[in-house]
């Protein structure tokens, strides 16, 4: 059988040369073998198979339910929707519906659009918390070393040159943190990066991570200024 790449995939979560457990109209026990996907098409849930092996295994089949017109006029949008309007028209009594397959099509590519458009609102905002929460834990730090940044700041070491040593520090963090995360994906990911375009997609890639890496540092600044922004060394060496 040939099988849609999609459902292959999601669906079935099968690959090429699995076998599918079937039973003919006796009841006996049959297997049918994955020899191909076929990518981007409109055949989602079916399996395409030679008539004949399937009328052995059917012989009871009423016959064909479902017929491709492949029109020579399709860049028309006007002739297209007269003939459609003719063989809707024609297929009613029989129970018929015609759709044209840029239709089909494209309610499949909503449903995973819509998929998508989820998990990236749900990835966009677990990046906001976690970077936000990765400033409470910085702050935090911060307040507890008041004392170290009070005696730097006594003997004479500019406050620039502590913001570049606390930006060190964080900067080693999130991107160890990238790191980790990017290579989880790539493993998350490996089975479809064939599918995928490789420019566009190393592109989106980086820059997302490029945005990543912008707003962790952009929070980790603004908390060491805040934190450092009314810092007292005399208090701090008291209180530490």
């Amino acid at each position: 059988a040939l099988v849609d790449e999609t459902t292959l995939l999601w669906a079935l979560k099968r690959k090429v040369g699995d076998t599918l457990a079937y039973a003919d109209d006796n009841g006996r026990a049959f297997s049918v073998r994955i020899v191909g996907t076929l990518p981007d098409s409109i055949f989602q849930g079916h399996l395409i198979v030679d008539e004949a092996l399937f009328l052995r295994k059917f012989p009871s089949s009423p016959g064909y339910a479902l017929f491709l017109a492949d029109v020579k006029n399709a860049g028309d949008p006007g002739a297209l929707n007269v003939l459609r309007d003719r063989l809707a028209a024609s297929a009613a009594d029989a129970g018929g519906k015609v759709e044209l397959t840029r239709d089909v099509l494209a309610a499949f590519h909503q449903i995973e659009n819509t998929y998508i458009a989820i998990f990236t609102v749900l990835g966009t905002l677990g990046v906001v918390l976690g970077s936000l929460g990765l400033a409470v834990v910085v702050a935090r730090n911060l307040r507890e070393r008041r004392g170290e940044f009070a005696v730097m700041a006594a003997i004479g070491l500019p406050r620039a040159v502590l913001g570049q040593m606390v930006f060190h520090e964080f900067a080693t963090l999130v991107l160890w943190g990238l790191a980790i995360g990017a290579v989880a994906s790539v493993v998350a990911i490996a089975p479809s990066l064939a599918a995928l375009p490789p420019g566009p997609t190393l592109a989106a890639v980086g820059a997302m991570l490029a945005g990543i890496a912008a707003l962790n540092a952009l929070c980790g600044w603004w908390v060491f200024r805040r934190a450092l922004r009314d810092l007292d060394p005399r208090a701090a060496l008291a209180a530490g």
